[in-house]
């Protein structure tokens, strides 16, 4: 389940609480920070290995005061959301049978971050280990002084009316804080750059209350549909990365500022809608993350999904993935 990625993910990024809360301004990199002597490497994760359900999280103990009692509400309500999650989403999974979505996001990555000169990326691979201490280890066995650190993870909504694509993009310092342990690099605060991006590509005629419909649809034709929503996603997912590494910080105050923008309507997404980058598409900046948030309905009509094209910058070389 989703539930259980985001606890590792936690621990990876040990702060995805509110950008502005936390004080820590580095959702863009300044122009005296891009380059850095050696290039940087870059790491891929993508934990997963299929498709996963997402839930709305029961949220009890908040709203009443906290309490045990509460807590073991709100643990047994996501318990069998989880459940039921997983029972309906098994017929999108089938549909889904032979999707590798890893060599995507490898190439797309790859392609994206080729064509931003100044990140000089070296040596390019790809983990299916998404654990705080690996990713420690990854940085030990560095051999550039930063590295660009991209995780990746795709799934539906709660109510199976969206797919959704999600971009977590850090750069990491090789070198450990004076007097913290290893995993401080990790924390927050000391990240040059980390930004969270997502896209939401939701499903033509989507019925919100008819969850099963939903996966209906999405799986029919071999998966037709989800296939193009999840190549799209990561698409948009390029996009807006090209975007925050060419931020300036003068250009993100301007986004910080609500400046009387409509507020978010997407559930579980807070913040305010910055502008239309296609038809019928809402780019939103999320204020818990920092980060943005790209909204569309799955144009059904052939072809559903423009593929990324690659840089015309070589791209640099690609390990073999991680054990």
């Amino acid at each position: 389940m989703r539930t259980n990625m985001r606890a590792a993910a936690c621990l990876i990024a040990c702060a995805l609480s509110s950008v502005s809360v936390a004080g820590t301004k580095n959702n863009f990199i300044t122009p005296e920070a891009r380059t850095v002597e050696g290039g940087r490497e870059v790491l891929i994760i993508v934990g997963q290995s299929e498709i996963a359900p997402n839930i709305n999280i029961s949220n009890i103990t908040a709203a009443a005061g906290g309490g045990l009692l509460f807590a073991l509400i709100d643990s047994g309500v996501n318990n069998a959301r989880a459940k039921e999650a997983e029972k309906t989403i098994v017929p999108l999974r089938e549909a889904l049978l032979g999707f590798d979505f890893d060599p995507m996001a490898q190439g797309a990555s790859s392609a994206t971050l080729a064509g931003t000169s100044w990140l000089d990326m070296k040596q390019l691979r790809l983990t299916k280990d998404a654990s705080a201490p690996a990713l420690v280890a990854a940085l030990d066995g560095a051999t550039t002084s930063q590295i660009m650190v991209l995780r990746y993870e795709y799934e539906t909504n709660a109510e199976f009316s969206a797919m959704v694509v999600s971009l977590d993009a850090q750069l990491v310092n090789k070198a450990v804080p004076k007097g913290k342990k290893p995993d401080a690099r990790l924390q927050n605060k000391y990240l040059p750059f980390h930004q969270v991006l997502r896209s939401m590509v939701r499903l033509p005629n989507a019925n919100d209350k008819d969850p099963a419909g939903n996966v209906k649809a999405w799986s029919a034709d071999g998966g037709r549909a989800a296939r193009a929503a999840v190549e799209l996603g990561l698409q948009r997912c390029q996009e807006l990365l090209q975007r925050s590494l060419a931020l300036t910080e003068a250009e993100f105050t301007a986004i910080m500022k609500r400046n009387k923008r409509p507020r978010s309507t997407i559930p579980n997404v807070i913040g305010w809608e910055l502008e239309s980058p296609q038809p019928g598409s809402t780019l939103v900046h999320d204020v818990m993350t920092g980060g943005f948030v790209q909204v569309e309905v799955l144009d059904a009509s052939p072809p559903a999904v423009v593929q990324p094209t690659a840089s015309a910058t070589p791209e640099a070389p690609v390990l073999a993935p991680a054990q």
